[in-house]
């Protein structure tokens, strides 16, 4: 899957080229553990989602790729993969919007994109499994903001892949609510 929003002042790039964006880890990952709203069987899923927000000039960037492996049971828990401190010297790829990013998820924006992750409403039940955010990609504009949100759109485009459902629909309504 390759697609884009353009949701007014949003552009949102998904996709499922995970290995692209993975983060070698430093340190132990943020962990949440909840009760699933679905204990039933799910799909494993890959997904990528890019998320850029235009706004009075500036343009707050992220991206998050993550990774879910139904387990069946009641509890589904979330690894974020930290990785190094904010650095922008490796070199740049492109997302799924186009954009020059730098992979790299650093631990105050994998602590953001954790809390998006899990706050987030989500548009289908939230199946029991390990959703783990496995990496990122960031630039000069990347801010926890961004990565909370990016983070809620995560949870939304895994939860609808996982139940077989098209995540730009879930995708489009979450950003209505912002």
């Amino acid at each position: 899957m390759n697609a884009q929003l353009d949701l007014g002042p949003w552009r949102i790039g998904v996709s499922n080229d995970v290995s692209t964006y993975i983060v070698s880890s430093q340190g132990a990952p943020v962990y949440r553990s909840l009760v699933a709203e679905a204990p039933g069987l799910a799909q494993p899923t890959e997904i990528v989602v890019e998320v850029l927000h235009r706004i009075s000039g500036m343009q707050p960037h992220a991206l998050l790729a993550g990774t879910f492996q139904p387990t069946g049971d009641d509890r589904m828990r979330l690894d974020v993969v930290k990785g190094a401190a904010f650095d922008l010297s490796g070199p740049p790829i492109a997302g799924p919007l186009g954009l020059s990013i730098t992979v790299g998820l650093p631990p105050e924006l994998a602590e953001a994109a954790a809390e998006g992750f899990v706050t987030a409403p989500a548009a289908d039940p939230v199946p029991g499994g390990i959703f783990t955010i496995v990496g990122g990609a960031i630039d000069h504009d990347s801010s926890p903001m961004a990565f909370l949100r990016c983070g809620a759109l995560l949870r939304v485009a895994m939860v609808a892949s996982a139940s077989s459902s098209d995540p730009l629909p879930a995708m489009e309504r979450l950003v209505g609510t912002w």
